[in-house]
């Protein structure tokens, strides 16, 4: 059985709208899927009912963007580290998260004026979901920087952080989790953030960071990513083992470029249905 417990539409900062994700996934042979789009669950009830359709088992999913607030001694303030939500009560979710979410809209069209008043000519539609990541893309787009990287580190971050709504900390993002009912899952563990450029964690740092994750609540850490050498993956597996920690696995699909789809492909998304956290899925 080929599975995903890791994906994002366009309702974040995917390429794809749900029913072309759903159509792939299928195509691609999968079974059980999870959307977790970054810190918004709208497409979930969508992809629950396409999927319903096509034979495919939808998790409820989330991938939740959490500073970390000096709670992590291997990491600073500045840092962040992305935690999945899987298998919650979408209404119990939601209800949390919706007036956040509504804060966080709010702020993101202010940042459009005031970059439009400045000089940066980004358009927007009223119905296109907006984020900093999507406005990202556009200052992107109209040739304002090259990478997110740099339009984080060079625009938003330098003169509009006020725009921005703090991530939640980590202990709250986990908490938010198990009070909708799900899991917590510690995403993509070599990856961390820090003032929103990407950068790689050290086996060291992880094996230091895990029981620190252990104290605040963490359920299970993602040990089968699809990018992840064979090396990576065996490390991580030890380490879920020895915390007594549920395993996940997924291919942290945006449909952006060439190696996304070969990870569609990979070993280690097949053959997982007897790992506790998808067998405990699978029954809600």
């Amino acid at each position: 059985m080929k599975i995903n417990l890791h994906m994002h539409s366009n309702y974040s900062d995917g390429t794809m709208d749900i029913p072309l994700l759903m159509q792939t996934m299928g195509a691609n042979n999968f079974k059980v899927v999870a959307l977790t789009d970054h810190d918004r669950t709208d497409g979930v009830e969508e992809a629950l009912r396409i999927g319903n359709q096509v034979g495919i088992k939808v998790i409820t999913g989330i991938e939740v963007s959490s500073n970390n607030n000096n709670l992590l001694n291997e990491l600073g303030d500045h840092s962040s580290i992305h935690i999945l939500g899987l298998g919650f009560d979408l209404s119990k979710l939601e209800s949390i998260y919706k007036q956040r979410r509504f804060a966080k809209e709010l702020l993101a069209r202010k940042l459009i004026d005031q970059l439009q008043v400045d000089g940066y000519e980004i358009t927007y539609t009223l119905n296109e979901v907006v984020s900093s990541t999507t406005i990202g893309d556009k200052l992107i787009e109209s040739g304002f920087a090259a990478n997110l990287d740099e339009v984080f580190s060079k625009i938003i971050n330098e003169r509009y952080a006020k725009y921005r709504l703090p991530n939640m900390d980590i202990k709250m993002a986990i908490d938010t989790i198990h009070q909708s009912g799900g899991y917590a899952i510690w995403a993509h563990p070599f990856e961390t953030l820090v003032h929103s450029k990407k950068i790689s964690m050290t086996p060291n740092q992880i094996e230091n960071i895990v029981p620190q994750l252990v104290e605040l609540g963490l359920d299970g850490i993602e040990t089968y990513y699809a990018k992840y050498s064979a090396d990576q993956i065996y490390f991580l597996e030890s380490l879920a083992t020895q915390y007594d920690l549920l395993s996940s696995v997924g291919s942290d699909f945006h449909g952006k470029n060439t190696d996304e789809w070969i990870t569609l492909n990979k070993e280690c998304l097949t053959g997982k249905e007897r790992l506790p956290l998808v067998r405990a899925l699978l029954k809600k």
